[in-house]
């Protein structure tokens, strides 16, 4: 069986253990010929591309903040191998969505709720409430972005805008974006379990 098929026909992931379709990882192939069926990174590569402030629009198929296709992400490779674990590259690439996304709305809950809108990257795309691992993805760059950045409000001094915001980034371990959603993450933010 091909990893084409395992990702197309069944879905099996073994990433997150409380989504839909998780399967123990037993095995993985460390020779060298297994290792070009991966774009090989790390979380610091995640982190770094998720941390570049970008317009939402670019986060549509294909375009520069598409993290599964940008040679600086993704790639176009069906799996990215990160600290030895090998990820689908569209969980992964629900990191640097989520990252941007949570600066916009400053709020973990409005970030998942728009992934579950958005998540697909595409104007057509349909609302996914599923217990899948891409809206548990979405809820780890949530939680990365709200340890790495802090907002604060104040007046302008002027009419126009009469109040700004301020963000201010806090370096968090880049580690994080590897460890699950755990079930007190999940009740607090799953809310496409609700």
């Amino acid at each position: 069986m091909t990893a084409q098929k395992l990702y197309d026909e069944f879905r099996y992931q073994w990433f997150e253990p409380l989504a839909d379709n998780y399967r123990e990882l037993l095995y993985v192939n460390e020779a060298d010929y297994a290792k070009q069926a991966y774009k090989i990174l790390s979380w610091a590569d995640i982190a770094k591309f998720s941390l570049v402030d970008r317009p939402s629009y670019s986060f549509y198929k294909n375009m520069e903040g598409d993290w599964k296709q940008n040679p600086k992400g993704g790639a176009g490779y069906l799996l990215v191998l990160i600290s030895g674990i090998p990820y689908w590259t569209d969980a992964v690439g629900q990191i640097p969505f989520a990252v941007d996304t949570y600066r916009s709305k400053q709020s973990i809950t409005k970030t998942v709720q728009t992934g579950i809108e958005w998540g697909t990257g595409t104007l057509t795309g349909n609302v996914d409430y599923s217990n899948e691992y891409d809206n548990y993805f979405v809820l780890r760059g949530a939680l990365f972005a709200s340890k790495s950045f802090t907002y604060k409000s104040k007046s302008s001094g002027q009419t126009y805008p009469a109040i700004v915001v301020e963000e201010t980034y806090h370096p968090v371990n880049p580690l994080v974006l590897g460890e699950a959603i755990n079930n007190n993450e999940l009740m607090q933010y799953g809310i496409w379990k609700k």
